[in-house]
């Protein structure tokens, strides 16, 4: 089905008020090309694998072994990050 501007106007005045807000924000991002071509793209072309989820099973353990650092109090050699 080819749809026109004329059917899509059609479409835009028989939302219901509820889904205005989802569907302008979804026509924000369809109009801006690199945005459609990101939002299009897979999350992630690479599967997770075994290595990678026993590292962030390992990150969290040290976590909760040793406790969470706030952000607050990271700095670096020329102040607060």
């Amino acid at each position: 089905m080819i749809a026109d501007r004329a059917q899509l106007h059609r479409l835009v005045d028989e939302l219901p008020e509820a889904s205005v807000a989802p569907v302008t924000e979804y026509a924000r991002r369809a109009v801006d090309p690199m945005i459609a071509v990101l939002d299009a793209a897979p999350l992630d072309d690479e599967p997770f694998t075994d290595a990678e989820r026993a590292e962030v099973e390992a990150a969290f353990s040290e976590a909760d072994r040793e406790g969470w650092l706030p952000s607050g109090t990271i700095t670096t050699s020329s102040g607060p990050a």
